[in-house]
């Protein structure tokens, strides 16, 4: 992911500099409520049996590595650190066979129990509510989207790869046949040659 990519996603998204100072601020309401929430989110998973056996017996792992990405994505400023932390989920997804649905369900989740914490924070500012919501909902989804893309060229990735896989195995194979061929034109004239000699000893 290039830095103008990443800086024209921030631009769509209306992420300027005050909003992402002020995704700091909305990271001190969300963080005493993630782990609860990310407990939440697994036992969600954990109802969809093919879920369940990707997660396996991880889900500590999982939670300390998923409160660690949700810290970068409010409070980095989207520097390196978070877009590499990007970039390894997605390729992560692709490695264990997490179809993209799945995780975009999985953001759904997560970003409806953000937004009932904030709405609790903040419950009698209506103003204050709106504007935390709405700037949490755009982060989420500027993460969602740079998942989901990064997914897509590891898919990519991998098709390529294949097809080169493919592409060096028919050259070998051509070179294999080729070799056979030929040892196979050495050994046609080696039988001439011989039945040459015999004719002439049979002729003497």
């Amino acid at each position: 992911m290039s830095c103008l990519q990443i800086a024209d996603r921030l631009k769509f998204f209306q992420l300027d500099p005050a909003e992402i100072a002020l995704a700091r601020d909305a990271w001190r309401l969300i963080e005493p409520a993630l782990p609860g929430i990310l407990e939440g989110f697994y036992r969600h998973v954990g109802r969809v049996p093919a879920l369940a056996e990707i997660v396996g017996g991880r889900q500590s792992h999982l939670i300390t590595a998923q409160i660690r990405h949700w810290q970068q994505l409010f409070c980095s400023g989207f520097d390196g650190t978070y877009q590499e932390s990007a970039l390894r989920i997605g390729r992560a997804h692709v490695r264990i066979g997490l179809e993209p649905s799945w995780y975009i369900g999985g953001y759904g989740y997560v970003l409806a129990q953000l937004t009932d914490v904030i709405g609790r924070k903040h419950r009698f500012s209506g103003q204050r509510t709106a504007r935390l919501i709405g700037l949490v909902t755009r982060i989420v989804l500027l993460d969602m989207d740079i998942a989901v893309s990064t997914y897509g060229e590891a898919m990519v990735e991998q098709a390529e790869q294949r097809e080169q896989r493919v592409r060096d195995a028919v050259q070998g194979f051509e070179g294999q046949l080729r070799s056979a061929l030929g040892g196979l034109a050495a050994a046609s004239q080696a039988l001439e040659t011989t039945a040459d000699h015999l004719s002439g000893a049979a002729s003497d």
